[in-house]
Formats: C-alpha cells, sequence, structure tokens
C-alpha cells in the first residue's frame, strides 16, 4: 500500500514577460510492503500552460525523518522535477558517506 502526503506546496505568481503561473508540490510517499514500510519522495510541477510535471523516487530510506528532511531542502531550494533526480542522489550519496 502506498500513501502520498504534500508536505510543501511552492507557489509561483504570474509575472508579465518573464515566468507563468505555477505550483511545485512536494509530497512524502509512503510505502508499506508486508514487514518493511520505507519512504520515498513525489514532486509534481502544476502550471496554466501544460501537463503537470512529476516524477517518483520510491524507497529512498526506511527513516521518515531523513527523507523529510531531503523534501525540505528540496522546497527551501526551489527544485523542480527536471533537476531533481541528480540533487537527490548527490544528498543520499552525501549522507550515506556521512554515516
Amino acid at each position: 500500500m502506498t500513501c502520498i502526503t504534500n508536505i510543501y506546496k511552492k507557489e509561483y505568481s504570474e509575472i508579465e514577460g518573464i515566468q507563468t503561473h505555477k505550483n511545485i508540490y512536494y509530497n512524502l510517499v509512503k510505502t508499506v510492503s508486508d514487514n518493511l514500510t520505507y519512504f520515498g519522495i513525489e514532486i509534481i510541477l502544476k502550471s496554466d500552460v501544460n501537463v503537470p510535471e512529476k516524477v517518483l523516487f520510491d524507497g529512498i530510506s526506511e527513516s521518515e525523518i531523513y527523507v523529510r528532511n531531503i523534501i525540505k531542502f528540496l522546497y527551501e531550494n526551489s527544485i523542480k522535477p527536471d533537476v531533481s533526480l541528480e540533487i537527490i542522489s548527490d544528498l543520499v550519496s552525501a549522507i550515506e558517506y556521512i554515516s
């Protein structure tokens, strides 16, 4: 069973000639399989112009706090779905290296 919970929403207003109105949703993905619970991240970019852009990184860690910290970093730095794979990979690698 998978449950997706929105943690943060970043809203950008339309600035004529510069940017369109859009929202980015940073979601926590909780998956329960048998006796194992693990967490991932979903990022959705919705704008008035196109179909939503969405990425899902399932099964990052068994630690909810760890994944929530990554989501917070992504939100605070306005990371969009198109560059999120590299950033999440770097964060996970760096934290595993430190541990």
